[in-house]
């Protein structure tokens, strides 16, 4: 095996960031008993470089800029770990916005060009989060963060639930968390909505001195869907003295698990108990909302066991990477 040959690159491209890992094939160790009951999931891996850069959704970003915080990423990597930048022997990029062939072929194209990988793999950014807890890839990936819909696979099915977007979906995501509370302070201000203190939180955080200033805050050009999810934070901190706020979260959790069981009954698997791996802010930041999740789903009839937490969906872009080298 020559020097290149013992390296690998995993690439999460989000809305919000970009990340890569550059990891040693050999340390890269294996799968638990995934069937067990006490399995605790994948053990972590250990990568020699992390890089990040700026989003790299195609579909907000476009491609010349996808492409470039893809390049920044993978750079910053080798220069994390100390070493020059060389063709690896695998490289996964699991791209939000890259669902479909049409959109993966421009960056299968890019990378051969960019000679980053002997071999090189593109898919949706769900796709990792299954690969990273579960040697099969067979689950339930539930995603929460800007956005949010769920992606499952068994051995005879991907389906996939939600990801309609922030016009007419990502319901339980920052992005809605953050509405949802703005609207609740604001219909308070009006006086058509119940007292809450949300109100007060949104301004202090803000920085605003009037409810009035909420238009102009909010409507500026520069606010972004990034920007507008992140005061969904308002929302969790003021949740525990604030019957508003914790109505907000509840309803989050309960669009959460519709989704989960949406696409377990859609896979329609019997013979075996799939996990379900939670990834995203929302989840991941929040582990008592990732518990409320949780009791949600077995109130509304969920049997399973294994809730994996994934925090770093790029190490199962790494594990896809490894297994096509």
């Amino acid at each position: 095996m020559n020097e290149s040959q013992q390296y690998v690159l995993g690439v999460d491209g989000g809305g919000s960031k970009t990340v890569a890992w550059l990891v040693e094939r050999s340390m890269i160790p294996p799968f638990p008993d995934s069937q067990s009951p006490d399995s605790q999931g994948a053990d972590p891996l250990v990568p020699l470089g992390i890089g990040r850069a700026a989003g790299s959704n195609v579909r907000t970003v476009g491609m010349e800029a996808a492409t470039q915080h893809l390049r920044q990423a993978v750079e910053a990597a080798f220069a994390d770990a100390g070493i020059e930048p060389r063709t690896v022997a695998a490289a996964c990029f699991g791209l939000a916005g890259a669902e479909h062939a049409d959109a993966q072929i421009p960056f299968q194209d890019w990378a051969e060009q960019e000679q980053i990988a002997y071999k090189t793999i593109i898919t949706n950014d769900a796709e990792p989060i299954l690969h990273a807890e579960v040697e099969d890839g067979y689950g339930i990936a539930l995603i929460a963060g800007t956005g949010s819909f769920s992606l499952g696979e068994n051995a005879y099915d991907r389906v996939r639930n939600g990801g309609w977007g922030p016009l007419f979906g990502d319901e339980g995501s920052g992005y809605a968390i953050a509405l949802d509370g703005l609207r609740a302070a604001t219909r308070f201000a009006d006086g058509r909505g119940p007292k809450t203190k949300l109100l007060a939180a949104f301004l202090e955080r803000l920085e605003l001195d009037e409810v009035s200033d909420l238009v102009g805050a909010m409507y500026r050009s520069s606010m972004d869907r990034r920007q507008i999810a992140e005061l969904g934070e308002v929302v969790f901190m003021m949740a525990p003295e604030d019957r508003v706020a914790e109505g907000i979260l509840q309803r989050a959790a309960v669009e959460l698990a519709l989704l989960v069981h949406k696409v377990a009954n859609q896979l329609e698997d019997t013979e075996h108990e799939l996990p379900v791996l939670l990834t995203g802010g929302v989840l991941i930041n929040h582990p008592a909302f990732q518990e409320r999740l949780v009791q949600t789903l077995k109130q509304t009839g969920w049997q399973g066991s294994r809730v994996y937490p994934v925090p770093n969906p790029v190490a199962g872009a790494v594990r896809i990477a490894a297994k096509n080298c």
